[in-house]
């Protein structure tokens, strides 16, 4: 018997400031055995953006987790993906993402903060 787990991925459209979509959709995230969601996207710069979401890995991770990405304008990613979770924090979801239009990203999202069931708002600033 072969089991086949579904491959999630977060992609991406451009449009117009209009609403009109122009080019094709593409791939923001590699694919992964698990869940890739609540993506978020701010602009950066007039020629970079930088992409966030949630993602539960099911092989490796086997939790939660808080990832992001830099890319172009037109998509292209710049960087592999970095993961922004608190140490022995497996339950991170829910990010948002804010820019100051000068290279500097704010992201925060919702975690455990090291008690059981117990919530809390994690911050984590960002450079390009």
């Amino acid at each position: 018997e072969i089991l086949e787990i579904p491959l999630e991925n977060i992609n991406g459209q451009l449009v117009t400031n209009v609403g009109q979509k122009y080019g094709t959709e593409f791939q923001v995230t590699e694919p992964i055995s698990g869940h890739q969601e609540h993506p978020d996207i701010a602009q950066i710069s007039s020629a970079d953006t930088y992409a966030i979401w949630q993602s539960y890995e099911k092989r490796s991770q086997k939790y939660w987790g808080i990832s992001g990405k830099s890319l172009t304008t037109a998509g292209v990613p710049e960087e592999d993906e970095t993961l922004y979770n608190p140490s022995n924090n497996r339950w991170n979801q829910e990010p948002s993402i804010a820019s100051d239009g000068n290279g500097n990203i704010g992201i925060v999202w919702v975690g455990l903060n090291g008690q059981k069931y117990k919530k809390a708002i994690y911050y984590e600033r960002i450079s390009e």
